[in-house]
């Protein structure tokens, strides 16, 4: 069967209304649609996903836990499916797919920002919001509240709901987070005469 079909059938069950289910019933097919080994979700030590590891042993439950605790929004189901895997790695099985480059690339960014450190003060939210956007921030946020959730980890899933609700404030404020917004650019400031960086 050809990978995008494979791609297609998995990515239908992804983003059914109950898709734990027909993952769960199905793990033995679902782990060789992936091209992955059961033991491949089981080793990976992410730092993040430390106190859900702690609580579920096996690699594919906590997948299958974190697919729960997601919304049905762009690749972010897959994020939480291939999570324990890592970013590269679910890059590799997500291109073996032949998966479309947005979902690759969200999927992927979610798993990289929610292994990033959060803080829930502006200047912290704002270089966050520079470096991942607005949707990413809003899927590496989603992804380690799920792990948080997972691993019971009540002061973890408090401090992502506070950065989640500083982002949206400084974004519903227009705060300026990259270059592209600024009011004023390299052109005008050349014409003020200045030079240089």
């Amino acid at each position: 069967v050809a990978r995008e079909r494979v791609f297609t059938e998995l990515n239908k069950a992804l983003n059914a209304r109950s898709p734990v289910r027909a993952l769960a019933a199905g793990q033995g097919l679902v782990l060789c649609a992936l091209g992955i080994e059961a033991s491949e979700l089981d080793v990976a030590n992410l730092e993040w996903l430390k106190p859900a590891r702690a609580r579920m042993q096996e690699g594919y439950a906590l997948a299958l836990e974190l697919v729960k605790r997601v919304k049905c929004e762009g690749g972010l189901r897959w994020a939480a499916l291939l999570a324990p895997l890592g970013a590269e790695r679910a890059e590799h099985v997500l291109r073996g797919l032949r998966a479309p480059n947005d979902i690759i690339e969200r999927a992927c960014a979610a798993i990289s920002g929610a292994a990033r450190p959060f803080g829930v003060e502006l200047a912290e939210v704002l270089r966050m919001l520079n470096a991942l956007g607005v949707d990413g921030l809003n899927d590496a946020l989603a992804l380690a509240r799920a792990a948080a959730d997972c691993g019971g980890d009540a002061a973890r899933c408090e401090m992502l709901d506070a950065a989640a609700a500083q982002a949206r404030r400084a974004v519903d404020a227009g705060a300026c987070y990259t270059l592209r917004q600024l009011a004023i650019g390299g052109r005008e400031l050349s014409a003020l005469g200045l030079k240089g960086r």
